[in-house]
């Protein structure tokens, strides 16, 4: 049974004026969210014998950080994380598509994404109409039966927060 990770880039401040929010980078507050996020992972897979290969990242530039810093604490090197264009500014859509593109043989996928949306994708994927709370460096993990299983996958097995 594989393991899937849905999270919530960790805190950046809003864009300066004029600024891109695409390009918003994590402050050292939100670097240190990040690295917890991954450390916890690491621990979690370890107790559940689970692991985590795969990572995938809106390629907004806090989503890609927060996934760098959060494979870092897997082991795995940062060009690991696969930057999805469609997750920034997404819809649900997008979300089970980077779900359904997790290779088949992969034990465990973490995909890095923005809310509203996310919320929204985590409620889909529990099967409920109720949004969850997600701040910033938030992860649901589920356990679909299988990557071609089609959401929903039940209720998560653990949704937290790194602040």
């Amino acid at each position: 049974m594989p393991l899937l990770v849905l999270a919530r880039h960790a805190f950046t401040p809003p864009a300066a004026p004029g600024g891109s929010d695409f390009e918003r980078p994590l402050d050292a507050t939100g670097l240190e969210q990040a690295r917890r996020m991954g450390r916890f992972l690491a621990g979690f897979c370890a107790e559940t014998e689970a692991s985590i290969d795969t990572v995938i990242a809106s390629a907004a530039r806090r989503t890609v950080q927060t996934a760098e810093a959060a494979a870092a604490g897997l082991g795995l090197p940062a060009d690991a994380v696969r930057r999805d264009r469609a997750l920034y500014a997404s819809e649900a859509g997008d979300w089970e598509e980077a779900i359904a593109s997790v290779p088949a043989e992969a034990s465990g996928a973490l995909i890095v994404g923005h809310q509203p949306i996310l919320a929204e994708v985590v409620a889909m994927a529990a099967g409920t109409s109720a949004l969850p709370a997600l701040p910033p460096s938030s992860i649901a993990v589920f356990r679909p039966d299988s990557w071609e299983q089609l959401m929903p996958f039940g209720a998560p097995e653990l949704i937290r927060d790194f602040r």
